[in-house]
């Protein structure tokens, strides 16, 4: 009776390539077991032609060992230890970061000194220029990027739908990420919706509005409808309403709160909070994929946020990370309905907000 049986390895095995064995089991007592009892048939098959196998090769014998006893071994993940000695023998990480000379220098100085074996890359770039990048290298195969650190926006806009960016949780290997407690509301923030491709690790409270007060009492203000008073006509100079940044959002907020649901004797409609440039991503094919984890934990370390705290003037959303040098106004605090105009459900309305705004605000 012939019997031939198909081996298969994941993560694919030398053994295993082409050429060298390719069994496909023909008993149908055997086949019918289908994919999900693999081991039992090979187990059965094993059995039956042992005597057979042994007299061929004992190399055929080492093979059923290794496909019965040997698949949990070859699937084990690598312990940090050893993520750590293969980063520092990659020697480097490749940072997209933003422009700024304090935030270059949190994103790369102190890593640098806690790994002195792993270089730091770091380019800083303006949000828009970061797309055309990306996209051109990964389309010609040649990503030299490991990782981002950019606002929400081009994360969201660009990376996303080119499908640039690959899920982050499978990368948080190390000691500094596996904690959730230690984050605010008990879990990581996302700003997509799937929750997957892009982590936001800080954000600030948008101040409503700055005011004279040689010339205004704050609590002349009770609402936002109360700038339409009649009495501030010609005394309100307001940032490009449609232009990228603080401008912009403000109008997101105007045109997404239902204001005439709103209480007048108050600003209930309070304000908005949204990430700034806290956030990372990772594209496709990182080329340092060791470093590139050792990086990331130490980032969203206590460490590393405190850093990155300290040059960005905004609160990490890592709750052991100290906020006395952020003005008490910026801070988001816990249990605040804030709007995240960082988001992806606000990000889509840019377009529909400026279009808008453009009809009321003719240029």
């Amino acid at each position: 009776m012939m019997a031939r049986l198909k081996l298969r390895s994941n993560p694919p095995c030398p053994l295993f390539q082409r050429g060298n064995f390719s069994w496909r089991i023909l008993n149908p007592s055997l086949e019918k077991r289908g994919r999900g009892d693999f081991g039992g048939a090979a187990r059965e098959f094993y059995g039956e032609f042992l005597g057979d196998l042994r007299a061929k090769s004992s190399l055929a014998v080492l093979l059923f060992t290794l496909l019965i006893s040997g698949t949990a071994t070859a699937q084990t993940p690598p312990s940090w230890e050893q993520i750590l000695a293969a980063g520092k023998k990659e020697g480097m990480v490749s940072v997209i970061g933003p422009q700024g000379s304090e935030t270059r220098d949190a994103l790369s100085l102190a890593f640098q000194k806690k790994y002195p074996d792993i270089r730091v890359e770091l380019q800083s770039m303006a949000g828009n220029q970061i797309g055309p990048k990306l996209l051109n290298e990964l389309a010609a195969g040649r990503n030299s990027t490991d990782v981002l650190i950019t606002g929400t926006t081009t994360a969201l806009e660009t990376l996303l739908p080119g499908k640039a960016l690959v899920a982050i949780k499978p990368w948080l290997s190390g000691p500094n990420t596996q904690d959730l407690s230690k984050w605010r509301g008990g879990k990581l923030t996302f700003s997509d919706e799937a929750q997957s491709y892009n982590l936001v690790f800080s954000a600030y409270v948008k101040a409503p509005f700055i005011y004279n007060s040689n010339l205004v009492s704050g609590t002349d203000f009770k609402s936002w409808k109360d700038l339409l008073e009649p009495k501030w006509q010609g005394k309100i100079a307001l940032k490009d309403p449609i232009g990228a940044g603080g401008g912009l959002g403000n109008s997101t907020l105007w045109y997404w709160l239902p204001l005439k649901h709103l209480r007048p004797e108050t600003l209930k409609e309070g304000t908005y909070i949204t990430a700034g440039n806290g956030s990372l991503a990772i594209p496709r094919s990182a080329p340092h994929p060791n470093a590139l984890r050792v990086y990331v934990d130490f980032l969203l370390s206590t460490e590393g946020q405190l850093e990155w705290s300290k040059a960005a003037r905004f609160a990490s959303l890592r709750r052991d990370v100290p906020k006395d040098h952020v003005q008490d106004i910026l801070v988001p605090k816990e249990g605040m309905p804030y709007p995240d105009i960082s988001t992806e459900k606000y990000v889509r309305l840019r377009e529909e907000i400026v279009e808008f705004i453009k009809t009321i605000m003719p240029r």
